[in-house]
């Protein structure tokens, strides 16, 4: 019986090993007459808000991967911190984020998966560009794509990035390989904002606007240029939205609206304080693990299951014989 005690103790180590800490909830990005910053909430709707970070400009774009924020503050500069700081962005830390002055960011997307993040950029006088950054350590960006006008919508899903740049929907692959064109909305009067990636149905939604309508998300799957669905009008145009679980979260006006991705249970999340004008939002689900006795017993749990299943099989063997 030692294997199966071995596999008992073994079982219990990896399940009770879990992470501490992990911060779940909403955070909006926001400029203001001040400056800018990011408001951080509890998923939980229509809760009161915390300062997670302060600026002297506005935070124009924002995300979140392996809890920890990342932002890009007056379009000079991308910052990063924990999810659990609570200084109010005392503890951030700055990032490569500029070859030279002039250049401003447009977007920024981030995947710890592969080490590295995207930046968009504006260099006046060379063009517009995706470029690629190390996350750790620190170093030297290479250009990811050149492109024709100002890239957003700039996001990363399984192991491609995607991206809006003026009226079309683009792909490539990480590698820098395989770029290739979503969708063309060339029958014009099209504005389009951002766009969230679902790789488990294979679609995309895409916050518009369109004229003789109102600002909008559709729906589209990732064939390229497929037909698509409404998933929701809105009353303002929409500066980004972010899925998160079986959520898609957007900005409304003053207001974060989400919705299931089936279309149902529309849901005003957060209303912005007068004076804050919402411009990026991110997600994180990473729900606090408080301590780890639960999981323990949960582990003890399964490994006993387990170690019985392996004792009745080995007497079904013996009595086989």
């Amino acid at each position: 019986m030692k294997t199966p005690l071995n596999l008992l103790c073994f079982t219990a180590i990896i399940l009770s090993t879990q992470p501490f800490g992990r911060a779940a909830g909403l955070l909006v990005s926001y400029s203001s007459i001040k400056g800018g910053g990011i408001e951080k909430y509890s998923l939980t709707p229509q809760t009161t808000g915390t300062i997670f970070d302060q600026e002297t400009v506005a935070v124009n774009s924002l995300t979140v991967a392996n809890n920890t924020a990342y932002w890009a503050s007056g379009g000079t500069q991308i910052y990063s911190d924990s999810l659990n700081d609570a200084t109010g962005g005392a503890a951030k830390t700055a990032l490569p984020s500029l070859p030279f002055g002039g250049v401003t960011i447009s977007d920024l997307a981030v995947d710890p998966a592969t080490n590295q993040y995207l930046v968009g950029w504006i260099a006046p006088g060379y063009g517009w560009f995706i470029v690629q950054y190390p996350l750790s350590p620190p170093g030297n960006f290479s250009i990811f794509v050149n492109a024709t006008t100002t890239i957003q919508g700039l996001t990363i899903a399984g192991n491609k990035a995607y991206w809006i740049e003026g009226i079309n929907v683009w792909s490539q692959n990480l590698d820098g390989t395989g770029k290739s064109q979503v969708q063309n909305f060339s029958f014009g009067g099209v504005e389009l904002n951002d766009l969230a990636v679902d790789s488990a149905s294979q679609t995309y939604f895409l916050a518009a606007a369109t004229n003789g309508l109102p600002p909008l998300i559709a729906r589209y799957p990732l064939t390229p240029n497929a037909n698509g669905n409404l998933f929701t009008f809105a009353t303002n145009n929409i500066p980004a939205v972010t899925l998160a679980g079986d959520r898609a979260y957007w900005i409304d006006g003053q207001g974060v609206y989400s919705k299931r991705l089936d279309g149902t249970d529309f849901t005003l999340q957060e209303t912005l304080p007068n004076g804050l004008t919402p411009t990026d939002l991110a997600v994180s689900l990473d729900a606090p693990v408080s301590a780890p006795e639960p999981a323990t017993s949960t582990a003890l749990g399964g490994g006993l299951i387990l170690f019985a299943m392996l004792l009745r099989n080995r007497r079904l063997r013996k009595a086989e014989r």
